[in-house]
């Protein structure tokens, strides 16, 4: 065979091997752009699909949170209806109400704030169940001045017995334990929780608080036991506490969970210590 023979041949083998190869690329480049078109168009239906449950999601979350919003009003409705049912029947038992000596224990960061606004605040837990905002409040009282016996002062930051309060009040202001646990409808399973000592024949609540005026005896726990104070020795007792609460404690409120609403306190920034955390209140008074 001659050379252009030769020549001919491999071109002629060249130019179709060429289109060949060109036709096989063609086709690979139309598959990887319908295969992308697909990969895409799925990738889109994942994500509108995504978008929906997410969107699902968020109302249903919407909807519990709306639906917990009006079960806790309904439920600070009824103790509120509850609690003007209360006044409604102190007021009927007025006329004949004879006036009762009954005790409050306090911690001593409480008693300025108490000697200047009277006893209003107490959480009275009538369902264990329920968050602090939706219990009602009272003057929390109870006709037992053994301040060891008020189990409910346990494991408290602070010492919640240390201050006894004597208050002398009508008996149509307070309402026994009993008849909140008939109004309210409390189980036999919060009651023996929270009254671990039986203790609750003792206990009243005052609803519409109680004024400074009630109080008629202020004591402090010493290693004596409980021992008035009154006159200069209580004013320099009480600028004492006012002065340490200035300097290192923070009041505030619970903003969320299942304590929303109650008070707290905690040291401020940079102090380490108080002693109306972990003093005796004796040790000022003889300081």
């Amino acid at each position: 065979m001659s050379a252009k023979k030769i020549r001919t041949s491999i071109l002629s083998f060249l130019n179709d091997a060429k289109g060949s190869i060109a036709d096989e690329l063609e086709s690979r480049r139309q598959q990887a752009e319908k295969d992308f078109a697909d990969f895409y168009k799925s990738a889109q239906s994942t994500q509108q699909e995504l978008d929906s449950a997410t969107a699902t999601r968020e109302k249903n979350h919407q909807e519990r949170q709306d639906w917990q919003d009006r079960a806790e009003a309904s439920e600070r409705k009824l103790v509120e209806l509850q609690q003007q049912l209360d006044s409604s029947e102190r007021k009927l038992r007025k006329a004949t109400s004879q006036t009762r000596d009954l005790f409050h224990f306090t911690a001593a960061a409480y008693l300025p704030e108490i000697l200047k606004s009277g006893i209003t605040r107490g959480c009275v837990s009538v369902n264990l169940r329920r968050p602090y905002s939706s219990q009602p409040q009272a003057g929390c009282l109870t006709s037992n001045g053994d301040g060891w016996d008020q189990a409910w002062a346990d494991g408290a930051a602070m010492d919640r017995r240390k201050i006894r309060l004597t208050v002398r009040v009508p008996d149509c202001d307070v309402t026994s334990f009993s008849e909140v646990q008939a109004n309210y409808r409390m189980s036999k399973e919060d009651v023996e929780v929270l009254d671990r000592l039986n203790q609750r024949n003792h206990w009243y609540f005052a609803f519409a608080g109680l004024a400074p005026d009630t109080i008629v005896k202020i004591e402090v726990w010493t290693e004596r036991g409980y021992e008035e104070v009154s006159g200069d020795e209580l004013d320099e007792l009480v600028a004492d506490i006012e002065e340490e609460i200035e300097a290192k404690l923070d009041f505030g409120t619970v903003e969320d969970g299942f304590l929303r609403g109650a008070r707290c306190c905690d040291l401020k920034r940079g102090a380490t210590s108080s002693w109306l955390f972990d003093a005796a209140v004796d040790d000022v008074l003889s300081a």
